[in-house]
């Protein structure tokens, strides 16, 4: 009996007792871990979605400030020589709303229910370091630096757009050569049509929109009817609401529309909202998200653990003078 007496080790209760405080002990770090897994995915879908807002915002913000830019006058007649599909508009601004079904800008889908900004303007060709010295016939003389190029040969779609410019015109073309500073267009002009206070300039149509590539969404671009290319990923929705300085001589709003309307309407806006929502690519564990848009009441809701933010911000034209 005494030799049972000098035994010693751990009983069984003993054994299950010291695999429950291991295994709740264990539990506590795997929480721990977990947890930080779950604060980290939140706080890297959290800088996706605002670094993707801010940049999206910010894009088409300037965007719209730029828009309608067409050089000196807004009394100048505009003339688009190069072709009827390069949709240029002095207003600067138009747009669609809630597009439906298969509707395709530059060899991509738009996502249905978004809608649509197109934005004209121009850009100086020369970063004011050129000038125009006189035009014959075909020929431009200028003086100074232009980045402008000839296009390649077998190339014509991607012929190189100007637009001359003073105060008293404007004229849409296109550069068939390049030598010196010598421009070549596809266009005659007249000997006293553009002088000394010409501006070269590039004149563009930006398309904007929303595109969904499978579970991942973003803001894609087309610019003068190419390809479109995405700008901004994660942005999973475009709302527009146009502002109309109808009958207002001091351009203030007092219409608000969900379209740009006709012409005429189009000569009066005066300022966008723009509502954006942004997604995260992956599931975080995030709430139900409900967003109401632009002009409508019912709310709309979205549940697959996401995170998203919404943004809206209203933006006034700058060069809206009288046409």
């Amino acid at each position: 009996m005494k030799r049972f007496k000098l035994q010693v080790g751990l009983s069984l209760i003993e054994l299950m007792v010291g695999l429950f405080l291991s295994a709740l002990l264990l539990f506590g770090v795997l929480q721990i871990f977990d947890g930080n897994r779950r604060t980290y995915i939140l706080q890297d879908s959290f800088s996706q979605v605002q670094e993707s807002g801010r940049i999206a915002i910010d894009m088409l913000s300037r965007e719209l400030r730029n828009a309608a830019f067409d050089g000196c006058g807004g009394q100048a007649s505009l003339f688009n020589h190069y072709s009827a599909s390069f949709h240029f508009s002095q207003n600067g601004i138009n747009g669609k709303n809630n597009v439906g079904e298969n509707e395709i800008i530059g060899g991509k889908e738009v996502m249905p229910e978004t809608d649509v900004l197109i934005v004209s303007g121009a850009v100086d060709a020369c970063g004011g370091r050129g000038r125009v010295l006189s035009t014959a016939d075909s020929q431009i003389q200028f003086q100074g630096t232009c980045s402008l190029t000839e296009p390649s040969q077998g190339e014509s779609h991607l012929r190189e757009l100007i637009m001359l410019a003073n105060c008293n015109n404007n004229d849409i073309t296109s550069i068939t050569a390049v030598k010196g500073s010598t421009l070549t267009t596809a266009h005659s002009f007249g000997p006293s049509t553009y002088g000394e206070e010409t501006r070269i300039y590039q004149p563009f149509v930006r398309t904007y929109f929303i595109r969904k590539d499978g579970d991942n969404f973003g803001l894609y671009m087309s610019e003068n009817g190419f390809n479109a290319q995405e700008l901004v990923p994660g942005v999973e929705d475009l709302q527009l609401s146009f502002g109309r300085a109808s009958g207002s001589l001091n351009r203030v709003v007092n219409i608000w529309q969900t379209t740009a309307g006709d012409r005429a309407q189009r000569e009066e806006i005066a300022a966008v909202r723009i509502q954006l929502v942004v997604t995260a690519t992956g599931a975080s564990d995030a709430s139900r998200f409900s967003y109401t848009r632009l002009h409508e009441n019912n709310s709309v809701e979205v549940d697959d653990g996401r995170l998203r933010k919404e943004y809206r911000v209203l933006t006034k034209l700058r060069n809206r003078g009288v046409r």
